[in-house]
């Protein structure tokens, strides 16, 4: 007997939720809100479009043709990752109409010279394409500048303090003994130990900016387009109350359980598709590995899933009417998945923002998914945001219980 009415009950929770998904994808709308937009904010966020991972170039012209000038040069090929190519002064105009480039450095004539009477100089770095990319080509120069700054200097010191001995018979010897001390001076500086290591995690944890801006992207849209569905449960719980459904269910066995887990089932089924999708369009079109821990990325999931549920669930024992519900769903899931860094790095918000953030369930499951995708965390390591998204969803379900009314 207790078999049979419990086949009963399934019975009836699942015809409710495929009678709620049949509604939801009743209006084709739907699927571009569900999939489509999306998929179209992620790729646009993830910094997909405009970007073919090449490599930048910091283009060099030397106009003063000297050794020290074409030391400069080498340094600056070993000082960063930009790829470095000299060019005429012919070139330089066809060059800075060039998107792929990110500046221009000239090295002027008296370069050389200058530098052997122990004076500064300027070299002129013209930004060409985007501004990150001019930075790291600044950072490049900065870096090869102050390496070859180290051993001029030693050699300025070193042949000022030879000449006040008289030992110079002309100009030319002066020079030939600079060149000389510099290149001792080079190579002594060259034979340093190291005094920072540096160490990075064997198995590339370490993304590269535009990698982690996917992934980042990634987990943003995904709880943003998650989230805010969820919350339009409070739409479906309004509308049956509304149209008097609620209050012909109450002369049925059917009882307050049964509805709710009915209701709950076909948002949580239609949640679980979408964030299926998402995770797998990240893998293969974005590069993300979520792989890492699968277990972690489905407990994670689940709970987020579970505690944006019982958020709507709650908002619909509030609201008392569908438009009151289809206005303040969208409204309350655009603030939270803002506020919660979805769409905005939570680490520049006000520390007072920070501290309100803490309670709102879209901070913990972008968190989770960040040390999933980003830090190559496991399960184990997500169970403290896991388990706060299932207080969530405890909390706010028992609160939608405590005020579910059929009327």
């Amino acid at each position: 007997m207790e078999a049979l009415q419990w086949s009963n009950e399934m019975k009836k929770i699942y015809n409710i939720a495929w009678k709620d998904l049949k509604n939801r994808f009743s209006n084709p709308m739907e699927i571009m809100f569900f999939l489509v937009l999306p998929i179209i904010f992620t790729y646009l966020l993830s910094g997909s479009i405009g970007s073919d991972g090449g490599t930048y170039q910091l283009l060099v012209v030397d106009q003063d043709q000297t050794s020290l000038s074409s030391q400069l040069v080498e340094g600056l090929a070993s000082a960063g990752t930009m790829e470095i190519v000299s060019i005429s002064e012919e070139e330089m105009e066809a060059a800075a109409e060039a998107a792929e480039t990110s500046a221009i450095l000239t090295i002027p004539t008296g370069f050389q010279e200058q530098l052997y009477r122990g004076e500064s100089i300027d070299l002129a770095l013209q930004e060409i394409g985007e501004e990150d990319a001019y930075d790291a080509a600044e950072q490049q120069v900065f870096t090869a500048v102050e390496q070859m700054g180290r051993a001029l200097l030693a050699a300025n010191v070193s042949t000022a303090e030879y000449g006040k001995r008289g030992e110079f018979s002309d100009a030319a010897a002066r020079e030939m003994y600079f060149e000389e001390s510099y290149a001792r001076a080079e190579a002594a500086f060259g034979d340093l130990p190291e005094r920072v290591e540096i160490r990075t995690p064997d198995e590339g944890v370490v993304y590269e900016r535009e990698k982690a801006n996917s992934v980042q992207a990634s987990a943003g849209q995904l709880i943003t387009w998650v989230f805010i569905p969820l919350l339009a449960t409070a739409a479906v719980l309004a509308d049956e109350r509304t149209t008097g459904t609620l209050q012909r269910l109450f002369t049925t066995p059917t009882n307050k359980a049964t509805f709710l887990l009915g209701t709950i089932l076909g948002q949580l089924l239609a949640a679980w598709v979408q964030m299926a999708l998402l995770v797998i369009f990240g893998i293969y079109v974005l590069g993300i590995n979520w792989g890492n821990s699968i277990p972690g990325l489905v407990v994670l999931l689940l709970a987020f899933s579970l505690a944006a549920t019982a958020l709507g669930t709650l908002l619909g024992t509030l609201v008392r009417s569908t438009a009151q519900a289809g206005g303040l769903a969208p409204i309350t899931g655009m603030v939270m998945a803002l506020m919660g860094g979805c769409w905005y790095p939570g680490e520049l918000f006000p520390d007072t923002v920070k501290t309100v953030n803490q309670f709102l369930p879209t901070t913990w499951a972008l968190q989770g998914l960040n040390d999933l995708g980003l830090r190559r965390l496991g399960l184990v390591e997500i169970l403290p945001e896991a388990g706060v998204l299932m207080i969530f969803a405890a909390v706010f379900f028992a609160l939608a219980i405590w005020r579910f009314r059929y009327e």
